[in-house]
């Protein structure tokens, strides 16, 4: 499973910022950050006004103009995460981004839950042939279904999001994940917008092969009401490792030790020429004799010498 730290807005116009940030997801034990790339004149129409959530009464291009990551920063970003050792993407916001961002090997893309109609971005996307990661809290079934279509292709993980600043738990649904996976027979995640670290956890045990969680350093600037500390992050990923080894499937063991599971055994001593009856065995540990699920192979067979009470069962 992969564990993201969204960055996003988290920088609050600082460089130095967004590099302790990076750090703090290193530290955190985070397998990769994101950042996010647009345009500013690709993101918003001017004169917008949010009429609800937390940055209500705010103009949507005062808002993207906050949150930006100045382009100028991103081979400083790139080559500062690979200092640390972590895998570093972004979430393109329209096509000129994409053909930026692939200047730097971008190795994995993001489609936004509000960009996920947006064919052409995700053609544009999918022809880079790097793996895609779509979130889909923004999208209905039928919407979704296209995007994977205009995907074409295979290495394409979808994540469950519910798109309110901060979720709350009752609006997750995370069983939606397992749906989104099946129904399009792909890796599927969750990008996770509550507050805490419950939902992140469940969606660990559900099977998810990716978590997305925005990190702040601090609780101010845009992201602050609903990303998660460093702390709080680490715990999460702590958390989310155990809940993966608990529920990581193994295939059969061969080797495995069955040597104290019950097996059959002769219940009275009996003479040679006897015929063997269900009532003439019992099961008892350790496994020495025939295993129980072959008790009927046994029913009815002749006893070739005698054999004592407690004796394990070998036919």
């Amino acid at each position: 499973m992969m564990i993201v730290a969204e960055i996003g807005a988290s920088h609050c116009g600082s460089l130095a910022r967004a590099l302790n940030t990076i750090d703090a997801a290193v530290d955190a034990g985070a397998d990769a950050v994101k950042f996010q790339t647009w345009t500013h004149d690709r993101m918003a129409i001017p004169g917008e006004i949010l009429d609800h959530g937390p940055w209500k009464g705010r103009e949507l291009t005062d808002i993207y103009r906050e949150a930006y990551t100045p382009w100028e920063w991103f081979p400083t970003l790139f080559d500062h995460a690979k200092r640390r050792g972590i895998v570093m993407f972004s979430t393109p916001f329209d096509i000129a981004s994409v053909d930026y961002l692939e200047q730097f090997n971008c190795p994995m893309y993001k489609i936004a839950s509000y960009e996920l109609v947006d064919l052409r971005l995700i053609e544009r996307v999918a022809r880079t042939g790097k793996p895609m990661i779509m979130s889909t809290g923004q999208a209905t079934r039928n919407e979704i279904g296209r995007a994977v279509k205009a995907a074409y292709f295979e290495n394409i993980t979808l994540l469950h999001c519910v798109s309110s600043y901060p979720a709350s738990l009752k609006e997750m649904e995370l069983y939606q994940m397992r749906w989104l996976g099946d129904r399009h027979q792909c890796k599927f995640g969750l990008s996770d917008h509550t507050l805490g670290i419950a939902a992140a956890v469940a969606a660990t045990a559900l099977g998810a092969s990716m978590i997305e969680k925005h990190i702040s350093l601090s609780m101010d600037g845009l992201d602050g009401v609903f990303a998660a500390t460093p702390t709080e992050f680490e715990a999460m990923v702590d958390l989310c490792r155990q809940v993966e080894k608990a529920g990581r499937v193994n295939p059969y063991r061969p080797d495995q030790d069955f040597s104290l599971r019950r097996s059959l055994y002769y219940d009275r001593d009996m003479k040679a020429g006897m015929v063997l009856k269900e009532g003439d065995m019992k099961t008892a540990r350790p496994n020495l004799g025939l295993c129980p699920t072959e008790i009927e192979s046994a029913i009815g067979h002749k006893l070739g010498r005698d054999v004592k009470e407690n004796e394990p069962v070998k036919i």
